[in-house]
């Protein structure tokens, strides 16, 4: 079944496909450990479909990421692609606690690493800006370190309207 959903993912990276995909893989733990193993084994543009699927799937099934939250956390900052970074923030804000604290700090410097290189796309920047804050929830000793950081890249960089707004959104509830 790898060999199908590599080539569901093969098609394009419309909407269409990954839904399609999404309904495939179901709720089939099988099924979802090979779409992980295309996610961090295939080149783009497969690797990226699949981290896409992936956030899906577990938008609907978050437990089927649960025994892969560690292992992948651990391995996040030595993704390259830009799908890979966006769609697996997305993912981790589901399984924060789930995370052993070796990784919590490893998700949290490199997500703070993305949000400041000004090497990263607004959709990566944001997402781990999202990230962090949803970490102050449960380690609030880096809430004025977030809040800082923001606020001196509000300062520094002319940002995009997406930025903006979720810097701004996440700063009031910071405050």
């Amino acid at each position: 079944m790898k060999t199908d959903l590599l080539e569901i993912l093969k098609i394009d990276s419309s909407r269409l496909i990954a839904d399609m995909a999404t309904k495939v893989v179901g709720k089939d733990k099988t099924l979802f450990q090979q779409l992980l193993l295309l996610m961090r084994a295939e080149d783009a543009p497969i690797n990226w479909r699949a981290a896409r699927v992936v956030e899906l799937v577990t938008n609907k099934h978050p437990s089927l990421f649960s025994p892969f939250a560690n292992p992948i956390a651990k391995e996040f900052s030595t993704y390259k692609t830009d799908g890979l970074k966006r769609s697996l923030a997305k993912v981790f804000r589901k399984h924060l606690a789930q995370l052993t604290e070796e990784n919590t700090a490893r998700l949290i410097g490199t997500c703070f690493a993305y949000l400041t290189s000004g090497k990263e796309p607004v959709a990566v920047e944001v997402n781990c800006m999202q990230l962090l804050f949803d970490f102050t929830k449960l380690h609030p000793e880096i809430a004025p370190e977030l809040r800082a950081t923001i606020e001196l890249l509000l300062q520094e960089k002319s940002n995009s309207a997406a930025f903006c707004g979720r810097a701004k959104q996440i700063l009031r509830k910071l405050a």
